[in-house]
């Protein structure tokens, strides 16, 4: 990733921290000392996948772990919401991203792909996992032991 970054010239330093450590630097509420931090579980739109930001830009949102706050963000994000034509709509996620491309200091990265190995005595793993959502439903797994 810092090679393939080099070449569009971004210049990283990569850093391997203690689990406790990225958290800790992943919640600071003072995004005016920002540093690159890539969340080892990622973050996704789910459950619903509407790309609005809503959950992630908006200030004081769940997953807005940087303590990013913008009025026009949130304004921007709140238009996203709103009923319309798929023009309309087209067009309020067009904004909200040509602004958040503007002011965030954000690099998007491909979903890594993961795999999982399961005991074979669990049984029901497979048709129990959503794709869609990324979530396991252990409720519906059995246990011959």
């Amino acid at each position: 990733m810092k090679q393939d970054w080099a070449q569009e010239g971004i210049q990283v330093t990569l850093l391997s921290q203690p689990f406790d450590t990225i958290i800790s630097d992943a919640n600071q509420g003072d995004p005016t000392k920002w540093q690159l931090d890539w969340w080892g579980g990622g973050w996704t739109y789910e459950p619903d996948y509407y790309p609005t930001g809503g959950g992630l830009f908006g200030t004081g949102s769940a997953a807005n772990y940087g303590g990013y706050s913008s009025s026009t963000m949130d304004s921007l994000i709140k238009k996203t919401y709103e009923p319309g034509t798929a023009s309309q709509i087209t067009a309020r996620m067009d904004a909200y991203q040509a602004w958040a491309v503007k002011d965030l200091p954000v690099i998007w990265v491909p979903w890594t792909p993961t795999f999982s190995e399961v005991a074979t005595y669990v049984h029901g793993v497979n048709s129990a996992f959503n794709p869609i959502e990324d979530l396991n439903y252990p409720n519906y797994w059995t246990i011959n032991h």
